[in-house]
This record gives structure tokens, sequence and C-alpha cells, in this order.
């Protein structure tokens, strides 16, 4: 009851202050009011002070990349290099209680100045991780995404990441379709990088998103998109309002000219790792085998989509070439 009481004040509380600061804003009331639930109304304050007055010009990295992991070393210098070949110049990476040799990995790109690793324990600490990155990076990054290590962006017309945000000049968020892999009937890891050994997905976008950031007007950052001030759109340009934006989820985008390649479960040996990991949003670890059963879906076969990503990724790293 006490918990209770306490959800109805803080949700009137939140109404008052949005309605009040935010009169002649509707999209700031929405996205304030719901950003309340999670944050402070200082901090909700202080990105919608940013939005109004802290235009910056340059920033000290164009494109940037926030994360968590957790044992997940066997796949991370790959998705680094993925998204250094998309123009990322820098990744916030939040250790969650991981044990593997992870830090030890990414030392050269630490030295380089290219990733700020951070220890972060604890259970159900993945919003927790995203809202003090966005409070990291806000002053260094043009934009930033906020991807999973099993999650990776990708152009379709040939550009990089970072060249395609330049269409998005005066945007705030911008959200981008998932398209989920399954195992492509693999049943241990095997040899291979992620991108070379899984390339069957779903034929259609799943109902969720991932987004790229400006980090300066979240309000809130969440798992699937984030409580910004100013224009959330999908990649045709449309414009999607905060209450819009899991109603809609399905119809967000086209992936013409973006996709999420979400490598969800991956072979059932790795899946199996997944599970013990647990999830880092919710309490209950839902990762069984009717899960995997459901998001293995090998409906379309796209081996050539990461093909040239995958030869440049070993030539980097010191691999030989695929036979």
């Amino acid at each position: 009851m006490i918990i209770q009481d306490a959800s109805r004040l803080r949700t009137f509380w939140a109404k008052v202050f949005t309605a009040l600061l935010f009169f002649p804003f509707p999209d700031f009331r929405r996205a304030a009011r719901e950003a309340l639930s999670h944050r402070s109304a200082g901090e909700v304050l202080s990105a919608a002070l940013g939005y109004c007055f802290g235009r910056r010009k340059t920033f000290k990295y164009a494109l940037g990349v926030l994360a968590c992991c957790k044992d997940e070393g066997d796949s991370l210098l790959e998705w680094v290099e993925y998204y250094l070949l998309q123009g990322v110049e820098h990744f916030w990476l939040y250790n969650n209680d991981g044990t593997d040799r992870s830090e030890e990995l990414l030392k050269p790109y630490i030295d380089r100045g290219l990733v700020t690793w951070i220890d972060w324990p604890g259970r159900q600490q993945q919003l927790e991780m995203y809202n003090d990155g966005i409070l990291r990076c806000r002053k260094e990054a043009r934009w930033v995404a906020i991807v999973d290590l099993d999650e990776f962006i990708v152009p379709k017309d040939g550009r990089r990441l970072v060249d395609i945000l330049r269409d998005f000049k005066n945007i705030s968020q911008l959200l981008i379709p998932w398209v989920a892999y399954g195992s492509s009937g693999r049943k241990t890891r095997g040899e291979g990088l992620v991108i070379e050994r899984f390339t069957k997905h779903a034929k259609a976008p799943a109902n969720m998103t991932k987004a790229i950031v400006n980090p300066r007007v979240v309000l809130c950052a969440w798992v699937h998109h984030s409580f910004v001030c100013g224009k959330t759109v999908d990649e045709t340009g449309r414009r999607l309002h905060t209450g819009e934006m899991l109603r809609e989820a399905c119809n967000i985008g086209t992936c013409r000219l973006l996709q999420v390649n979400h490598y969800l479960v991956k072979s059932y040996e790795e899946f199996l790792a997944k599970r013990r990991r647990g999830d880092a949003y919710f309490a209950k670890n839902g990762f069984d085998d009717a899960f995997f059963k459901a998001c293995d879906v090998n409906d379309v076969d796209d081996s050539e989509l990461m093909r040239e990503y995958a030869r440049a990724i070993r030539e980097r790293l010191g691999f030989p070439p695929r036979v």
C-alpha cells in the first residue's frame, strides 16, 4: 500500500511539474512525464535546458557506443572492430559482474583511448548503467548508439553509419528496427566470427528497435528507446512521439537504410552461456528452451550482407582469411 501511494504521488507531481514547466511544449510534456518515473526532476530539467541552450558545434567524438557486457569476451573484439569500421570513435563499456578476460582483451583499445571500461556490479542494473553512461558521454559525443554486444547496426546503402547520421541533423533520436537472426542450425559454437556463422534471419523486422541518441537531450535512457527532448524519428524520417514508440514499434522503419542485426540466440551452446549470464534488466531469467525455439528463426539466408565486413575484421584482427 505504501509503495502504491508513493507511486501515485510521484505520478501526480510528475504531471504537475511537466504541466507547469513545459506547458507550451507538448512533446516535452510527454517525454518528461515518462522520464520522471525513472529519473529525478533535476536530471530531467538539466536535459531540457541542454536541449534549449546547450547546442554545440564541435565534439570530441562524432559517434560513440554505450553498452553493458558480462563474460562476452569470445566475440567482443569482433564487435568492437565492426563498429570502428562504422566510424565509431569511442566506447563506454560497463562490466556488469563479468569475470572473463574481457578487460585484458580490450587493453590495447583502452590504452589507445578508444574504450572507457567501467566496472558496475549488481543485478538488474541495465538502466542505471545506461543513464550513468549518458552523463559521462553527453559533453563528448555528437551521437551515441545504445546497443548490446549481440547487436550490429548495419547500413544498407554502402555508407558508414557515421556518414548516414549526417542526414539526421536536427533530431534527438533515431530508432532502427531489429532483424532477429537464428542459429543457422548450429548446435555448437564452432569456428568463425559471429557475422560469418549466422546468416539466416526472420523474414520481417522484429517489433523492437535500438536507438542512436543525442546524449545531451536524453531525459532517461532505456533499453529500446530513450525519453528525449526534441524529435524522435525512424529511418525514413517519420516523426514518432513518446507514447507511440512501443505501440508502433513493429511499423518503425523499412530496413532499406539501416537495420540492427540481432544475434539473439546464436548456437545452442552459446545460448546456454547466455542463460547462465542471466538478464541485466529482468529479475526473472527467461532464457529457457521455449525462448530459444521461439527466437530460432532462419527463414531468409543473407550470406552476402556481412561478407565484406567479416573480411575486413579478420584482416584487422590478424586472423587468416576464411576458406
